[in-house]
């Protein structure tokens, strides 16, 4: 019995060995398998393809993986900031604007082109004369100052009046710049009993002198009276005379279009004044960008007058060399308004004085009219700008004016045969 196992177990033995030789061998690499042996079917999934990010590809969202887009990005710390250093560079050097700086420039022509006036203009013109009358009306016991000119332009009149010395009486004058230079004149008191020891220090600053206070001095050694007068520019359209060549337009409105006109003196006086002036010549102009324009004109002998494109006269201004007084501003050239009463020897942009008469205040009323209303009430000598009129009333001529001080009303020229308003430098 043992035997019949012991060669069964061998059998079953020889069985599995002859299984395992009949196995395929492993193929070479190069060599495909056999066709009768076909490698087992399986599948495998095919890995998928994250696009190539590159700085010149441009992929849309929805083509990004999603686990790329889950990824947080590193980004590296920003690099601190750092501080420029700035070389230090010269400012480079600026040309000054000409618009700013040049005037411009024209030449008056005396041909006969222009020798025949516009008809809005006066072939001749008179001298009408100034304001007088006395500036110290009463007596005083002592020397006294009775006014003075707090504020001024350039190119105009300042003074300090004084009363009470004795006739014939020597004193100094002294007027001290804003920067310091002084001009100092002598002034001899009026030998006129009637005029009560009247002293006046009158100084006329050039448009070329600075602006700001001046101090105005009188004094004969022992009394001395003082007083601080405010020189600004022009505010205001001006023509002066520069020389014996050139006129100067000052504060007009850029570009705005003038005429300018010329007379020369047709009857003397004694006096040294031109009692009649006649027309010579006229031309246009047009004011430079910052409202100044310098002519090259025959200015010695004759006298000028510009005319706005508003219709304003401007006679021209000029400054004696001992800066004691101006010249001009006291001719009308255009056709008046004729008025009853009177000759009118004012105009719209002209200076006017109230002129002494009585020693009573005027008026300044709220129209043209003596029953209109009165707005103030101002004493002689008290200097106006004459700025709208004329107009007539009540048998004169008024004219609408503003004061130093900003008042402003209607005043008459003249009532019956008496001048209540001048001419005035």
């Amino acid at each position: 019995m043992k035997n019949k196992i012991t060669l069964l177990f061998f059998l079953l033995l020889s069985g599995l060995m002859l299984s395992a030789c009949n196995l395929p061998k492993p193929t070479p690499a190069g060599k495909s398998l056999p066709a009768t042996i076909a490698p087992a079917a399986t599948t495998v999934s095919a890995p998928q393809r994250v696009p190539s990010l590159t700085n010149t590809d441009t992929v849309a969202p929805s083509k990004i993986p999603a686990t790329l887009t889950k990824i947080p990005v590193k980004t590296s710390p920003a690099a601190p900031a750092k501080t420029a250093t700035k070389t230090p560079t010269k400012a480079p050097t600026q040309t000054p604007t000409k618009t700013a700086t040049t005037i411009a420039m024209g030449n008056f022509s005396t041909n006969g082109d222009n020798a025949v006036p516009p008809a809005d203009v006066l072939e001749e013109v008179t001298y009408g004369g100034i304001g007088g009358g006395s500036d110290c009306p009463v007596a005083y016991p002592a020397p006294i100052m009775t006014s003075f000119t707090e504020e001024a332009e350039l190119m105009s009149v300042a003074e300090l009046r004084t009363c009470g010395w004795k006739p014939g009486q020597r004193l100094t004058g002294k007027v001290t710049y804003t920067d310091g230079r002084t001009y100092v004149k002598a002034i001899s008191v009026s030998d006129k009993q009637s005029d009560f020891g009247t002293a006046i220090l009158e100084f006329v600053p050039l448009i070329t002198d600075p602006v700001g206070i001046y101090l105005f001095e009188i004094s004969d050694g022992s009394v001395t009276f003082t007083a601080k007068v405010k020189f600004r520019l022009p505010d205001e359209p001006r023509l002066y005379k520069l020389s014996d060549q050139q006129l100067l337009f000052y504060s007009f409105t850029p570009r705005e279009k003038v005429r300018l006109f010329m007379y020369s003196c047709r009857e003397g006086s004694s006096s040294g004044y031109c009692n009649l002036w006649g027309f010579s010549s006229w031309q246009k102009f047009q004011i430079g960008e910052n409202g100044q324009l310098l002519v090259n004109a025959p200015v010695d002998g004759n006298y000028f007058v510009a005319i706005s494109q508003a219709g304003t006269e401007i006679p021209f201004i000029t400054a004696d060399p001992n800066h004691t007084a101006i010249y001009g501003g006291i001719y009308r050239i255009l056709q008046p308004v004729t008025c009853k009463g009177l000759k009118s020897r004012l105009y719209v942009g002209g200076k006017a004085r109230v002129a002494f008469v009585d020693g009573s205040k005027t008026r300044i009323r709220k129209s043209p009219g003596f029953s209109r209303e009165i707005l103030y009430t101002v004493p002689e000598g008290t200097q106006v700008t004459i700025t709208g009129g004329p107009k007539c009333a009540n048998n004169s001529t008024w004219w609408q004016v503003r004061t130093k001080s900003g008042q402003i009303g209607w005043m008459a020229e003249y009532q019956n045969k008496t001048y209540l308003l001048e001419p005035w430098r």
